[in-house]
């Protein structure tokens, strides 16, 4: 004869976090002896009712929160999950054991995290998705790898999140917005795996924390000054070279990927101005941008055609550029905290300030669909400046 456990979720009162929330588990008793699982979920303590069946959100009255009954919905079906294991062990006249009920429960979750990561990354590689957001995906792979070797996909819940948060900010010493965007790598894994493998996600009530910063930009003198700099040739060989692109880069608002990859093919010359016709490396979106002037002193574009494989630029890693940058603004009394995606914003911001229009500076900088950036092709060319 068979002896069957009681189910219900619970709650712990002992472990409420900052915010006020309880974390809940389903409670498995058995011959009076408890066992509770996490389900890497928590909810305001103020919330919750308790019932003979276990714990409730309240869908009425001033404690309601939001989606109090999608989420009861959602327990309901982990307690009817529970139940159908219970069944199919006593049907197949296996004893029931918590540890058997455990691994049931969890067998559609407990895939390792770093084996799911690799199957997103090759089916993104299969869809084309940019080099750049690959490389991205296996930075934030190896940063988490360094927390902790193993975990499961059952393994992320709020505390996790908070435990990494806090070896990223005392242990590497990240910003908060550092932070946020690796707990957002967490989040894209996590939601992918909704699609085969997990019920729901902590992040459906874990909060992100993101600082929205004023980003800096140089203005005309000081972009004049680092030009004159330039001009000068009495940099040291490596760091003329940085300045170059950078320079570059002020002028055309191509960013650290584009620049590294450009090749003399993506000029195309028209009406005695050159422009850059291409997409950009990070998200594949299409752009036009016209080559001013000063932009064209900087490299030698006689015969494009004939070196049309080759790359314009010798640029050295992200890292290294940025603290050559931090060298040469130094030389020219610039007291701003400059990387080279200063660039970019430099490009952005100065154009705007030329009166061109908001959304023929977003079709040069790559920032919406190919689509629109034909609607805007002809705008672009009567908006060059030098």
């Amino acid at each position: 004869m068979f002896t069957h456990p009681t189910l219900k979720v619970v709650f712990r009162k002992d472990r409420v976090n900052s915010r006020n929330e309880a974390p809940l588990y389903l409670q498995f008793t058995l011959d009076r002896k408890v066992n509770r699982l996490s389900l890497n979920m928590y909810v305001p303590l103020k919330s919750m009712e308790s019932t003979r069946g276990g714990v409730r959100l309240a869908e009425k009255g001033k404690h309601k929160i939001p989606n109090a009954k999608e989420t009861n919905f959602f327990l309901d079906k982990l307690i009817q999950r529970a139940k159908k294991i219970i069944l199919y062990l006593q049907n197949n006249d296996e004893a029931i054991t918590f540890s058997k009920f455990k691994d049931a429960f969890l067998g559609v979750r407990n895939d390792d995290f770093f084996e799911f990561h690799s199957k997103v990354v090759q089916l993104r590689e299969e869809q084309d998705y940019s080099t750049r957001t690959i490389q991205g995906y296996w930075k934030e792979f190896r940063r988490l790898k360094e927390f902790r070797n193993q975990i499961y996909l059952s393994d992320i819940d709020h505390k996790f999140l908070d435990e990494y948060s806090a070896h990223l900010k005392k242990v590497k010493k990240n910003d908060v917005n550092t932070i946020w965007k690796s707990l957002c790598y967490i989040r894209l894994m996590m939601h992918e795996a909704m699609h085969e493998l997990i019920d729901r996600t902590p992040f459906s009530s874990y909060k992100l924390k993101y600082v929205d910063k004023q980003r800096n930009h140089l203005s005309y003198q000081e972009l004049g000054e680092l030009y004159r700099l330039y001009e000068s040739h009495t940099l040291k060989s490596s760091w003329q070279n940085v300045l170059q692109y950078f320079l570059f880069s002020c002028y055309t608002g191509l960013d650290y990927g584009d620049i590294i990859t450009l090749k003399y093919s993506d000029f195309s010359y028209e009406n005695g101005r050159f422009f850059i016709d291409r997409c950009r490396a990070k998200n594949g979106y299409h752009y036009i941008v016209p080559v001013t002037d000063k932009a064209t002193a900087l490299i030698d574009l006689e015969g494009f055609n004939d070196k049309s494989e080759e790359l314009v630029f010798r640029v050295i890693s992200n890292q290294r550029t940025n603290s050559y940058l931090k060298e040469i603004m130094t030389i020219v009394n610039i007291q701003k905290t400059i990387t080279y995606h200063t660039a970019r914003h430099t490009f952005g911001k100065l154009s705007l300030n030329l009166s061109i229009p908001k959304e023929v500076v977003q079709k040069m900088m790559g920032h919406q669909t190919i689509e629109m950036t034909s609607n805007h092709a002809k705008a672009l060319k009567q908006y060059v400046y030098t």
